[in-house]
């Protein structure tokens, strides 16, 4: 297999010395039909497309149908003037080119004219249907988001969108049903989802940022990698007029409600967050090379008041930085390179990522206190050239890439290093020092081809994409307290269990993608779509030499598109397609590399150190991979309709089901009671003492736009859903616990009796709206809305012995959801925004900005622990109960007002 893994590294070096590459979509198409009054197609129309999104003027032609497309054109605003000898020149203004998308213009009407050099000139519409695409998919471009009131950075944007909900459990934002350790990210075009967990990726904040695309369901076969949504951005470009950007923002405690807190009991005293930046962008030569160049540096700080422990101070400073350049030698080749990060220093207050629970008082201060840095430097090369061939069009497209983030956390004390942590479950009390420290650094580089052959309204593409995933890891629970222990639980009086941990692990995840669709137009009505995508995973450990694979990733991916009516007016879609996880590296090493200790204590472990009875709970050589591992993946169907009500008002009506197939984790062997023993596909092969995992994920979704009226546009969404099994996906959101591949859910099967149910992300209705108005006197308003009904709750238990000494960290003690759901909430978010400039005499153009998030927040919780007990007897009765069963963790946000301030010069 080494040999076999050697000969497929090869493969992108030679398609780099052969061949311009690929990346993620970082453009969007335009196509058409042009006819004279008759209906009669006109051949040869020159298509000529110009505005600031294009420094150069570019352009083609209509063929023997009269039709025209173009694609990789840059996201953004476009005019377009089209020239016929005998015709009047028409000009149609403000075309919107999406990411990802094609924009179509239906059938454009020339009118005869006399007259050389005749001109009628028209403002497009600004609402389109792409009648190519199956995806479920909405857009976002600067112009839209920037009147809406968000967090500063883009990831708030995604949970504006239909089935993209906010998580109050821990991870990212959830979609259709998905975890937040399901998405992938791309900024142009290269993958920044952190493979160490999957939980997100590099931040930037929307000033930098053209256009967001965002996938749910139903995409074709270039897209994969991903078990939740798709999402994708693309950075601002320079172009020929020099603009030179500032941006500030601010706001502290006294333009805020006060907080509920229900972790740890604290009350916040002062904050602040305030960040400052600017960009500039311009022409190096106008009308062929362009750069952009951003910085943005963001404070944040909030003191938190500890029942009688004092005050401390969360902060937090992040340098945020993004560039481009841009170079357009001719009309047939672009290429762009691009460069962004995120660096941050952090002194956090706040709980080890992996302690279990929550307390309900602390008895020292530093088992909160810590000091991380965290974040990532990216660089992107994207390319893409057109050929012309007789007839026909073959668009050669590509990326390299490469992206590096470290992520380091160490104890802010010497208490806090020198001392274990000791949480004491019968009284909620945690004492004694922080419990871990890590220092975890990712290396990603990946390229990548493609190549797409336009014939007319069909088009074949092919592309192979590579990933190489390396991560070094050195994580530690080591003090000097009894056995050296990072952590000591407390169960009883006469029941301890004390974790060291010392484990430096190097692991890889190389990534394989080959992938080919065709889009097929056999009636001008109807379009066929078919993919088939296949990926491999090559892993490797490098201190024990483990390597494994899955090889069985084949994904076929159909749909169809049919227009009734008036072309360009209404679609029908349906789609079918299977789609895999790409499995981040944390359980890679955990599975090959990791070896993991415990000592049981029967008294106090503090009075007695050496009485620990050793238990081995992990070691590498003893891991059993099941010979036949698949690839953890669901099947997916959609069914969709498009139409315009009337001018500018688009109505969309989506359904979507996604059936769960095989899930991967690790599992204790039944024979030997050893956690993290087994790796395998739970119902299947070494894990058939399992239950099939289940995930079952159905929704409606309803949506009415309006886009490209003068004054007010807006988008409305509603979600009816159910999401229903007994795997809540990568992340644990029973438990809170980010552990990919490897949760506690299925680490014995005492777990999965009662386990079938609502799961916690369900939930049934979503309402969202998002509007803005621009007035004729300078002032914009825009406003965003979210009504969601409640998660629901489940009664757990903590412990059930088995054997003599393991334990299972949670059970059901009744069916699954069955114990209540969280109150409904809503949030309501204001922005107003006033140009100076429109009434004042300036040399630029000025913006003051009113944001109030969380208007009139309720606050109400929104989560909830939801352990019952702690204990056993020795009849399973659950004993020792938490005092804190039930009672809210986190609240919503309250009421905020940030205060902004834009120039543009």
């Amino acid at each position: 297999m080494l040999q076999k893994q050697k000969v497929y590294s090869l493969i992108p070096i030679a398609i780099l010395y052969y061949s311009v590459l690929l990346a993620q979509e970082i453009n969007g198409s335009l196509d058409g039909n042009v006819t004279d009054n008759n209906g009669q197609p006109l051949t040869g129309v020159n298509i000529i497309f110009s505005g600031k999104s294009l420094p150069q003027n570019t352009g083609t032609t209509t063929d023997v149908e009269g039709y025209f497309r173009a694609v990789s054109l840059p996201v953004g605003n476009l005019d377009i003037e089209l020239q016929y000898l005998g015709f009047q020149v028409k000009r149609i203004k403000n075309v919107v080119i999406y990411l990802g998308k094609t924009t179509s213009l239906g059938t454009i009407v020339l009118k005869p004219s006399p007259l050389e050099g005749e001109e009628v000139v028209i403002t497009a519409d600004r609402l389109y249907i792409d009648p190519y695409s199956t995806a479920l998919s909405s857009n976002l471009n600067f112009d839209q988001f920037e009147t809406l009131p968000t967090d500063r950075d883009f990831y708030s944007m995604i949970s504006l969108l239909p089935q993209a909900n906010t998580s109050y459990l821990g991870d990212d934002v959830n979609i259709a049903g998905s975890t937040g350790q399901e998405n992938a990210y791309y900024i142009d075009g290269l993958n920044t989802t952190d493979m160490y967990k999957a939980i997100g990726g590099t931040e930037l904040p929307y000033n930098f940022v053209k256009a967001v695309e965002y996938k749910s369901a139903g995409y074709s076969a270039e897209y994969g990698r991903s078990t939740g949504g798709i999402i994708n951005l693309i950075t601002f470009s320079g172009d020929n007029d020099l603009r030179i950007n500032g941006f500030g923002y601010f706001t502290n405690n006294t333009l805020s409600a006060d907080a509920r807190r229900g972790f740890i009991d604290v009350k916040t005293g002062n904050f602040s967050r305030y960040d400052a930046g600017f960009s500039i962008g311009g022409p190096f030569i106008e009308n062929q090379l362009w750069y952009f160049g951003a910085y943005n540096i963001q404070f944040e700080n909030e003191e938190l008041r500890l029942v009688n422990l004092g005050e401390d101070t969360d902060k937090k400073i992040k340098h945020i930085f993004a560039g481009k350049i841009t170079w357009r030698p001719n009309n047939r080749l672009n290429l762009f390179l691009s460069a962004f990060g995120d660096p941050t220093t952090w002194d956090r207050i706040g709980k080890n990522d992996i302690a279990p629970g929550s307390p309900t008082s602390l008895g020292n201060r530093d088992v909160i206190l810590s000091k991380r840095k965290e974040g990532s430097v990216n660089l992107s090369l994207n390319s893409n050239y057109m050929l012309d061939i007789v007839n026909q069009n073959l668009l050669i497209s590509g990326n390299l890439a490469w992206h590096n983030g470290r992520s380091q956390s160490d104890p802010a004390t010497d208490i806090g290093k020198e001392e274990p942590l000791f949480i004491d479950y019968t009284t909620g009390v945690w004492s004694g020092g922080y419990g871990e420290s890590f220092d975890r650094r990712s290396e990603r580089t990946s390229a990548s081809i493609s190549a797409e052959l336009f014939a007319g309204k069909s088009s074949v593409k092919i592309g192979f994409q590579y990933e190489n995933n390396v991560f070094h890891e050195d994580w530690r629970w080591l003090s000097n307290g009894p056995s050296n222990a990072g952590m000591i639980l407390k169960y009883s009086d006469n029941l301890f269990l004390a974790l060291p941990l010392d484990y430096q692990a190097k692991v890889r995840n190389m990534v394989l993608s080959y992938y080919m669709q065709g889009a097929f137009t056999f009636h001008p009505r109807f379009l066929l779509n078919l993919g088939l995508r296949w990926d491999g995973q090559y892993f490797k450990g490098f201190s024990t030499g483990i390597e494994r694979e899955i090889t069985d990733q084949f994904q076929p991916r159909l749909g169809f598109v049919i227009q009734p009516g008036k072309i360009g007016t209404q679609k029908i879609t349906a789609s079918y397609g299977r789609f895999y996880e790409q499995i981040p590296t944390w359980i890679l090493g955990i599975m090959q590399e990791l070896y993991q200790e415990a000592y049981w204590y029967f008294d106090d472990p503090f009075q007695n150190p050496d009485d620990g009875v050793f238990m081995p709970v992990a070691e590498p050589g003893n891991r059993i991979w099941d010979a036949r591992l698949r690839g953890e993946h669901f099947d997916e169907f959609t069914l969709g309709y498009e139409t315009f009500l009337f001018q500018n008002y688009k109505l969309g009506i989506r359904g979507i089901y996604r059936q769960t197939l095989e899930v991967i984790q690790n599992s204790d062997d039944p024979n030997t009671g050893i956690v993290q023993h087994l790796v395998g596909n739970p119902g299947n092969g070494l894990l058939d003492f399992f239950p099939d995992p289940q995930r079952d994920y159905r929704a409606l979704e309803l949506t009415l736009e309006k886009t490209g009226g003068e004054h007010f546009n807006f988008f409305a969404s509603y979600v009816f859903s159910r999401n229903y099994g007994n795997y809540t996906g990568l992340y644990s959101s029973d438990y809170g616990f980010d552990i990919t591949n490897g949760g506690p859910a299925f680490d014995y099967p005492e777990q999965l009796i009662n386990a079938t149910g609502l799961l916690p992300n369900d939930r049934t209705h979503v309402f969202k709206f998002n509007g803005s108005y621009r007035s004729n006197f300078g002032l914009t308003s825009g406003l965003n809305f979210i009504w969601q009904s409640g998660t629901p709750l489940s009664e757990l238990g903590r412990l059930l012995p088995r054997g003599n000494f393991t334990i299972v960290p949670d059970r059901f003690l009744s069916q699954r959801g069955t114990a209540g759901r969280s109150p409904a909430i809503w949030d309501l978010n204001l922005r107003l925004v006033y140009h100076l400039g429109q009434h004042i005499n300036l040399h630029s153009n000025t913006k003051i900005i009113l944001d109030v998030l969380h208007i009139f927040s309720q606050r109400k919780a929104v989560f909830y622990d939801q352990v019952h007990y702690y204990n056993v007897d020795e009849n399973n009765n659950p004993i020792v109960k938490n005092p804190t069963y039930l009672e809210p963790i986190l609240y919503q946000q309250p009421m905020i007002i940030r205060l902004g301030l834009e120039v543009e010069i």
